[in-house]
């Protein structure tokens, strides 16, 4: 939004009002990108690698890694969270947990000297706190983006940024999320 010429303020003063007008920027930020189609390009032995279902025990959940535009508004619909607003976060690779109509977003940012994908954060609806029972699918989750990021296998070759009026074509550049925002919330 600041790029955008637009001095974000938040306003709340309850955890209610804040998500309330969480939801109304990331909508902003939406519709500034609604000009714009960005795309994760992957390499393939890592989507085949981590888009495997995982079983546990009768429940099986499967991977899906969120890759354009239309998938993260998708999940940001479907679970009413602002995964939206993270298409264009260069480094961060953003998996959806699926059963049925059950879903958890899940974060994965690199980390460390040896910039190891570690979750940063894992939500489920409403940017609910998973549930005991699904933890492990995240553990297991977890544990295959650390080995595919050791081994090479996690590989994302761009971020590619293409205006829909233009047909212009860029290389996204912004590498992740983590920007100090001062903010003066009393919660």
């Amino acid at each position: 939004l600041i790029r955008e010429g637009l001095d974000p303020k938040l306003k709340a003063t309850t955890y209610d009002e804040f998500v309330e007008e969480h939801q109304e920027w990331t909508n902003l930020v939406d519709e500034i990108n609604n000009t714009t189609i960005v795309t994760h390009i992957y390499g393939k032995d890592f989507l085949n690698h981590i888009q495997q279902p995982i079983t546990i025990g009768n429940k099986t959940m499967t991977p899906v890694v969120l890759r354009d535009t239309y998938e993260y508004r998708d999940e940001s619909t479907t679970q009413s969270n602002c995964v939206k607003s993270y298409i264009e976060y260069k480094d961060t690779c953003i998996i959806s947990l699926r059963e049925g109509k059950n879903r958890i977003t899940t974060e994965f940012n690199p980390r460390g000297k040896n910039k190891i994908m570690t979750n940063v954060q894992s939500r489920t609806r409403f940017n609910g706190v998973v549930p005991e029972d699904l933890q492990p699918f995240i553990d297991l989750l977890n544990l295959k983006m650390k080995e595919s990021s050791k081994e090479g296998i996690y590989q994302k070759h761009q971020v590619i940024k293409e205006c829909r009026l233009t047909g212009k074509l860029e290389n996204v550049r912004q590498r992740g999320r983590y920007q100090l925002i001062n903010d003066d919330l009393p919660f």
